[in-house]
């Protein structure tokens, strides 16, 4: 779960949201509560117009961490 955490954060700071929703997703079976891979989701989600997925994933990280600065700006959006 952590390889594939570290590789789909990278592959979302590369702009590929495709690639890394699918990693970020198995990541989070490990971790279902972890605000940042929460973070990321929403970001990859929002890069791909899931929009109410995103707001799901984000609302979640909120819930965890409401501390996460990017998290609110993401909402925003």
């Amino acid at each position: 779960s952590k390889l594939a955490r570290r590789l789909g954060e990278i592959y979302l700071q590369r702009g590929d949201a495709a690639g890394a929703r699918p990693l970020l997703e198995l990541a989070l079976r490990a971790e279902p509560e972890n605000p940042n891979l929460l973070a990321a989701l929403g970001r990859a989600q929002l890069a791909l117009n899931d929009r109410d997925a995103a707001i799901r994933s984000l609302n979640r990280a909120i819930a965890q961490n409401p501390f996460i600065p990017t998290l609110h700006c993401d909402l925003a959006e």
